[in-house]
């Protein structure tokens, strides 16, 4: 756990680097509270930044001398990061190690070895795309998180534009960091993939809408509620060319499925106790 003092002079610099690369677990008036964990280097590894880039940062923000068991604990979690990618291989998915070591360890987890197919000369193995989330999942749970650069497939194209203005002629544009997030979410081997963190008010449907007119192909919209699915097909309706014969809306009283479609995530929810 590191706390942070918000009457620190270092407090704004201190929080914009702790932002790279630890959580973020409580805000109260005077001291935030944040905290390293496995998957939060892992995230600033995947972002470019090194171990020894974390622990000197650690140092020279800190008021008092930071343990010896930090710097361990970031070495020991960000090496971990890329020592296992997942690549395409034509129609399959193939995981390589950085050494036969590392894959023989993960072919042992219980849980795993059932998604992973024989290994070839190299010691990689192949993995059925449908297996793809379900592997990544259960490896990192046990402390192997997966480089994945396998890419994806392309779905059906599908011709849309933004708007250059909005229904009543004003006209618009997007902001510099909604431009930088859209580039960001297609760059890079891990295209396609990733999480946008925008605060309050920043205009993160705008991305997103940018995002899909970008990928030009149709697109499903996982909403969090009802309400939310009406504020992404307005916006939709307003800063693109498409119009309302191209937005489906799937709930529970209309089940339209059009070249963009929304819906909420408790509409695609299984659950036990309901068929």
């Amino acid at each position: 756990s590191i706390l942070l003092e918000t009457a620190s002079p270092a407090f704004a610099e201190a929080r914009d680097a702790l932002l790279g690369f630890a959580e973020l677990v409580k805000s109260p008036e005077y001291v935030h509270t944040w905290r390293l964990t496995a998957l939060s280097l892992w995230n600033a590894a995947s972002a470019g930044h090194t171990a020894d880039d974390v622990i000197t940062t650690l140092r020279a923000l800190a008021k008092f001398p930071v343990p010896d068991i930090v710097p361990d604990f970031v070495r020991d979690k960000m090496s971990r990061y890329g020592a296992l990618r997942l690549v395409r291989d034509g129609e399959w998915l193939v995981l390589e190690g950085r050494d036969a070591a590392a894959l023989e360890d993960v072919r042992g987890i219980k849980g795993v070895h059932d998604l992973l197919g024989e290994p070839d000369a190299t010691g990689a193995v192949r993995v059925h795309p449908r297996r793809r989330g379900e592997l990544k999942q259960a490896l990192t749970a046990f402390g192997h998180p997966v480089e994945d650069l396998a890419g994806y497939e392309d779905g059906e194209a599908l011709t849309m534009a933004l708007s250059p203005t909005l229904p009543g002629g004003e006209r618009w544009s997007m902001r510099d960091y909604q431009i930088a997030a859209v580039d960001a979410f297609h760059g890079g081997p891990g295209a396609g993939s990733g999480v946008i963190v925008l605060p309050c008010g920043a205009g993160k449907t705008v991305v997103g809408v940018a995002a899909m007119v970008r990928l030009g192909m149709r697109t499903l919209i996982l909403c969090t509620g009802h309400t939310a699915l009406q504020q992404w097909k307005a916006e939709i309706l307003r800063r693109t060319t498409l119009t309302e014969d191209d937005i489906g809306e799937y709930s529970s009283d209309r089940k339209e499925l059009r070249p963009v479609t929304l819906t909420t995530y408790q509409l695609l929810t299984w659950r036990r106790d309901k068929h």
